[in-house]
């Protein structure tokens, strides 16, 4: 019947019981190769394989109760590859400096990160019950499978410590595994048992006696193998013979003969001698190692029989006479044989050409974990080897006489070795292969063998190393400033073949350019001097910032204006450089307002930063100019013609120290002044004063002025007969006093008009200059022509009338003699003309007037 998870559900009426059938999970045709696994339940392949294997497809077919389906999975399994390793050689050091780690490269096969040799305790049996223990194997998932000396069983320990029985055998002696993880065991004297990974024991065969007339019996089971293919090798000291087992269980001499009475002798089959075969292993090739206990011999035994001696004597590596015994041996996938050799507390390797040398252990008897011969045992004696080449050595020793303490003890045969050791101060990482560290002492060159292991095999590479102890002179640098050319550098070395190279550790501040110091910019750099083989030499230098004079430009402005912007000029820029690289630009600042007087005052740059640049600041200045309304200038005419008493006057509305500079008509004159100024003492002419100030060295404003003088007096009149009265034009003065016929009349306006009495009126214009004289006029309104005053003085007039004649001429002669005493010709004249008679002399006269050809003799009388 079918459950509710559909698996058949089966009654076994023989064994009265009620069985399940799976129907679902996973099958695959064929079997995987060997050391991979696969889980039913899951479908999942894992392990570790152990054969290499043609590519191959695999059928994998997935069942549940609606059916089943398969895919193909094509599987192959390579060989690895041998490591390949190579170093940058050669090296030279120096002492007490760190060097570079020196890392190799490899272009072979993977090489496991382990230390080659390296000894660690895996298991203790404070951790993990490893009390009883003895010979043990390890399968392909690593768990360990061990005899239980005193439980007739089997104790299976996995690697993360737990223990269980894994089968219960009496008297067992030894114990092998084949690579299908199936577990031989010799138990007792006489029989050889198979045990498959589910647990199922089978016996392969079982005798027991000495052999007679050919027939096959154990007499001591001392030590088993397994070979690939299921063969079992006996090592009987009883019959001192090399016996095979097949996986079918038949029986057969390999090599030796129970009536051998002699020393070892090497030969085929039974022509062969052994005394006392201890421990037992088998190569992939059939091959089979056998530990000969007297003599110290480690005998080979071909499938067909053939036994040689590979080492004949291991003694020679101890001391000379003292007996050794091998407690277990095994073997890896090369053929190197490792023997446990517990009297001295030391795990041998044999390579397949007979090369004997300590792998691990010191000889120390003692429980100390390390690599090669820095670790050391306590009392090694059971010895296997897992599918990844680490050997695996069971390590126990009575504690206190009492106890037994066991540790289980793992060897890494994977990784790097160096030999010989490297100079002091240096350190060799055996998971890596690289060297590293601080030499300490001078070493000559010399090579150095580092060897790679995987489980393919080997590789060595030879490293040559020296350390040398050099000087390099290299002086303290001159100090520097940003800006400035590039720094030669001639550091000098002892060691005049090797090149000395220069690493600067701020390229902000500086680079290496051709062997010289290219300064980038202002800071701190570390120059090293280094050459190969010479200690490295530092010096520090500081690259100072360098001068930026920025100065802030002069300013002008008017009184009373606001500021115009405020600019700088630079001084100083190198490398190209502009205001771009100024963190910071610089302000300018000011104590003067819109309100301040005139004068000058400083502008102050300050504020600016910069990576490269430090700064110095020069003041600017600004001048603040007067108002042009600050001055009233004004000039004072002469009150006279010919005199010199003009007057120029300044009144300055802000004091200051001022200079009036006068020039012009004669004058280049300078006048120191605050507030107010008078110029006098000028004579007429036209003048330019131009006014600076002390403080103000730009600052100039100039006048241009005319200092008058009164003009000439003059008088125009005409007069109208009509209204019988007369027009006077006046000119020369502001200020105008006329007398006609004894009135006073006083104007300032340039025309006046004044009645005329009939017949002669007597005018005098004058002004308020008496220098500017008295004009006279004797008027009389008809038309007569007449001279007047008659008699006269000094001054003769005469009425034209009011029509204009074209040409007028007078001539005055003296009446005593005729001659003639003055005369005088007038053009296009009308009115009254005056004649400046002051010459003649007291007495009678005659005037002739030719007016447009028309004459007329008057008598005249100066008196």
């Amino acid at each position: 019947m079918f459950g509710s998870d559909c698996n058949v559900i089966v009654a076994d009426n023989a064994s009265h019981l009620i069985r399940k059938v799976s129907v679902s999970g996973y099958t695959i045709t064929p079997a995987l190769p060997a050391g991979l696994n696969f889980d039913s339940a899951t479908g999942t392949i894992s392990g570790t394989p152990t054969i290499i294997t043609p590519a191959a497809n695999y059928t994998i077919t997935a069942n549940n109760y609606a059916g089943t389906s398969t895919t193909t999975v094509s599987i192959g399994v390579k060989a690895l590859s041998l490591p390949n390793i190579a170093y940058n050689i050669p090296q030279q050091y120096v002492v007490n400096k760190v060097i570079t780690p020196l890392v190799p490269a490899n272009t072979g096969g993977t090489i496991p990160a382990n230390s080659y040799g390296e000894v660690s305790t895996f298991m203790t049996n404070t951790t993990v019950n490893l009390d009883n223990i003895g010979n043990m194997v390890v399968d392909t998932y690593g768990n360990f499978y061990a005899i239980d000396n005193t439980g007739n069983a089997i104790k299976k320990i996995t690697p993360n410590g737990a223990v269980s029985t894994f089968a219960s055998i009496n008297n067992l002696l030894d114990i092998a595994i084949d690579p299908s993880n199936n577990i031989y065991v010799a138990a007792g004297s006489y029989s050889i048992q198979k045990i498959t990974p589910a647990g199922a024991i089978t016996k392969l065969t079982e005798s027991y006696g000495t052999v007679v007339n050919g027939v096959a019996k154990f007499k001591i089971v001392h030590a088993i193998t397994v070979d690939k293919n299921g063969n079992v090798y006996v090592s009987d000291p009883g019959n001192k013979i090399i016996w095979k087992v097949t996986s079918s269980g038949i029986m057969s001499a390999l090599a030796g003969n129970s009536t051998n009475t002699g020393a070892d002798a090497d030969g085929v089959g039974s022509a062969a001698n052994f005394n006392n075969p201890q421990a037992i292993t088998v190569d992939n090739a059939g091959n089979v190692y056998v530990a000969e206990g007297y003599t110290n011999a480690i005998r080979k035994i071909t499938p067909d029989g053939g036994v040689t001696t590979l080492v004949d004597k291991i003694s020679g590596v101890y001391k000379t006479g003292v007996y050794y015994s091998v407690n277990d041996m095994t073997i890896d996938q090369l053929g190197n044989l490792y023997v446990v050799d517990n009297s001295y507390h030391i795990v041998r390797k044999i390579t397949p050409d007979g090369k004997v040398s300590t792998l691990v252990g010191s000889g120390n008897a003692s429980y100390v974990d390390g690599v090669g011969t820095a670790a050391s045992f306590k009392g090694a004696y059971g010895l296997t080897i897992d599918i990844s080449g680490n050997l695996f050595v069971i390590d126990s020793y009575p504690n206190n006489g009492s106890t037994i303490e066991r540790r289980l003890r793992k060897i890494t045969l994977g990784g790097y070795v160096i030999n010989p050791a490297l100079p002091a101060g240096l350190s060799f990482e055996g998971t890596t292969g690289t060297i590293s560290g601080t030499p300490t002492t001078f070493t000559s060159a010399q090579d150095y063998t580092v060897t790679a292991y995987n489980l393919a095999g080997s590789n060595s590479a030879k490293v040559n190393i020296a350390v040398t102890n050099p000087n390099i002179n290299f002086a303290a640098l001159l100090p520097a400033t940003y800006g400035d050319a590039d720094i030669a550098l001639t550091a000098k070395s002892d060691n005049a073949a090797a090149p000395i190279t220069y690493v600067a550790d701020n390229t902000q501040v500086a680079t290496i350019v051709n062997g010289n110091l290219h300064i980038m910019g202002a800071g701190t750099v570390n120059v090293t001097a280094s050459q190969i083989g010479t200690a490295d030499v530092t010096q520090s230098l500081t690259i100072a910032k360098k001068e930026l004079i920025v100065t802030a430009n002069d300013q002008t402005r008017a009184y009373g204006k606001s500021d115009p912007d405020f600019t700088v000029g630079y001084s100083g820029f190198v490398n190209n450089d502009d205001v771009s690289q100024l963190a910071t630009l610089p302000s300018v600042t000011t104590t003067a307002t819109a309100t301040s007087d005139a004068g000058t005052y400083s502008l102050v740059p300050s504020g600016a930063s910069a990576n490269n640049y430090s700064f110095v600041y020069h003041n600017g200045t600004l001048t603040i100019m007067p108002a042009v309304t600050n001055f009233k200038v004004s000039a004072t005419s002469v009150t006279c013609k010919g005199e010199n008493n003009g007057i120029i006057n300044i009144n300055a509305i802000q004091t200051a120290a001022y200079t009036a500079i006068l020039t012009g008509n004669g004058n280049n004159k300078s006048y120191s002044f605050n507030t107010d100024l008078s110029i006098d003492k000028l004579s007429p002419g036209t003048y330019n004063v131009c006014i600076t100030n002390a403080a103000l060295n730009a600052y100039q404003q100039c006048f241009n002025l005319t200092i008058t003088e009164p003009k000439d007096l003059t008088v125009y009149s005409t007069v109208n007969k009509l209204t019988n009265t007369i027009n006077l034009i006046l000119n020369g003065s502001s200020s105008y006093t006329v007398q006609l016929n004894g009135t006073v009349y006083r104007t300032s306006n340039s025309s006046l008009t004044l009645p005329l009495d009939k017949g002669n009126n007597k005018i005098s214009v004058s002004t308020d200059k008496p220098c500017q004289g008295i004009i006279e006029q004797i008027i009389n309104p008809s038309d007569n022509t007449t001279p007047y005053p008659n008699p006269f003085q000094n001054v003769l007039y005469i009425n034209l009338g009011e029509n204009t004649v074209a040409n007028c001429a007078v001539k005055i002669y003296n009446v005593a003699n005729g001659s003639l005493q003055s005369a005088a010709q007038f053009n296009n004249q009308s009115g009254v003309i005056s004649l400046d008679v002051s010459r003649l002399m007291l007495g009678i006269y005659s005037l002739h007037l030719m007016m447009d050809g028309k004459e007329t003799v008057y008598k005249i009388i100066k008196q």
